[in-house]
């Protein structure tokens, strides 16, 4: 059970001079029923990182964050969780997944970008019962319909275990 997480990928490379020696490397994940962002900030400086906060520009589904980063010692780094929340301002990006974010520290600002995997914004409670569903099918027309196979899945069976596990559920 519980929906894929992908790996870790570096999202603020230290070694681009946007990064000012900060790294951050990071996942998306749900968990709970809240969308979270779990990150490593890693200092390549020679002296402390401190007094971090972070900043969310207008995306497409209002996310943003904040969590407390304690400061981090030359060479250091430290591991933290930001829960989402979806009451940021709203604007579409392009693709609509990107969330564009600037961190601060004693530093200076540094932006990075993150794409937010779609099952991670999916609701535990997305089920529809069967009858709604079909009464609702004809309207949505043939040229929304999607086939695309799961990877792995070797049976109907496993593909609806993969498809629940991230919220999408199979009615009919």
């Amino acid at each position: 059970g519980g929906s894929l997480v992908r790996p870790p990928a570096v999202w603020l490379n230290s070694a681009q001079g946007a990064g000012n020696g900060l790294e951050i490397s990071g996942t998306v994940a749900r968990t709970g029923g809240q969308v979270v962002m779990r990150m490593t900030l890693s200092n390549k400086t020679g002296g402390p990182m401190s007094g971090f906060a972070f900043q969310f520009n207008k995306n497409s589904f209002s996310l943003m964050g904040t969590v407390g980063v304690p400061d981090i010692p030359a060479g250091g780094s430290q591991q933290v969780e930001m829960p989402l929340t979806n009451t940021g301002q709203r604007d579409r990006t392009d693709p609509l997944n990107k969330v564009d974010i600037a961190v601060k520290n004693n530093l200076g600002i540094m932006y990075f970008a993150v794409l937010i995997p779609f099952n991670t914004l999916l609701a535990e409670d997305g089920r529809l019962e069967r009858e709604p569903y079909l009464q609702k099918w004809p309207a949505m027309g043939d040229a929304n319909e999607q086939k695309t196979i799961i990877n792995g899945a070797k049976s109907s069976s496993e593909c609806k275990a993969i498809l629940e596990a991230n919220n999408i559920f199979v009615v009919a």
